[in-house]
């Protein structure tokens, strides 16, 4: 959508991000006069497209109902039958964690604990309130830049994409083929070993998040060239490194088994 386009309350300024299921757009409220964060599902992001967005919408509104300073606040979901779906949330003026880690390679322990502490209380705040995220990675946690000890301030971001990708597909992948959640990220039953999906798969996620910020690589990768399903095939079949192999900082207690 071009600027100047009118979405409900909102005037379309610039798009900011896009990705595999959805385009966020820089918006403003012309009703409440503050710039907000304007997410519109892509159509073509899964086979099922209508029964996608309508539970996107669903989950978007789940996800509304939780109230914590490191979760990115939704204010506002789109009537089943508008013409352009969408969700409204909060503009968090920063940049991702993902991004963080592109330009810095790796973070100190500091900096570490700092952004793990926040996304773990924002985790454990939505399972108490039933609600698992699924897909958290790096490209989920909003950084800020504070004055706070650790120098950043962490919300998280896009609780229940991931759900309802999974939902509609009616398996962890789509009817097309496409992976539903990011493989390097995911827990072994969500890649597929027939347990339940629960709030232990934030935990194990949030861990992958936890070495990738102190070791600079995540634990399980694919080799140029070779299909991402052999992430998952590795993850529920080899050890990881030990941190200590990639970072000479990262001293990984010695009676650790895989």
């Amino acid at each position: 959508m071009e600027p100047g386009t009118r979405v409900g309350p909102y005037e379309i300024r610039e798009r900011i991000g896009e990705g595999g299921m959805a385009t966020v757009y820089k918006v403003w409220h012309t009703g409440l006069h503050r710039f907000e964060a304007l997410k519109v599902p892509r159509q073509s992001s899964v086979s099922t497209d209508s029964e996608f967005v309508q539970r996107l919408l669903v989950e978007a509104r789940i996800a509304a109902q939780l109230f914590h300073p490191h979760i990115v606040a939704i204010h506002n979901v789109s009537e089943p039958e508008a013409p352009i779906q969408f969700f409204a949330m909060d503009l968090v003026a920063g940049y991702d964690l993902d991004a963080l880690l592109e330009r810095r390679g790796r973070l100190s322990i500091h900096e570490s604990l700092s952004i793990l502490r926040h996304v773990a209380e924002a985790l454990d705040y939505a399972h108490i309130h039933g609600v698992v995220h699924r897909d958290v990675k790096p490209g989920n946690i909003l950084l800020q830049e504070v004055s706070d000890p650790g120098g950043w301030m962490a919300k998280v971001v896009d609780f229940g994409i991931s759900r309802a990708a999974e939902d509609t597909g009616g398996t962890k992948l789509t009817k097309s083929g496409m992976i539903v959640g990011t493989p390097e990220y995911m827990s072994p039953e969500q890649a597929g070993s027939g347990e339940p999906v629960d709030f232990r798969t934030d935990i194990y996620s949030l861990g992958i998040v936890a070495y990738q910020m102190l070791c600079g690589r995540v634990p399980f990768t694919a080799s140029e060239g070779v299909s991402r399903m052999s992430i998952l095939m590795n993850m529920c079949a080899t050890c990881r490194a030990r941190p200590s192999s990639t970072s000479p900082t990262c001293r990984w207690p010695p009676t650790t088994r895989c």
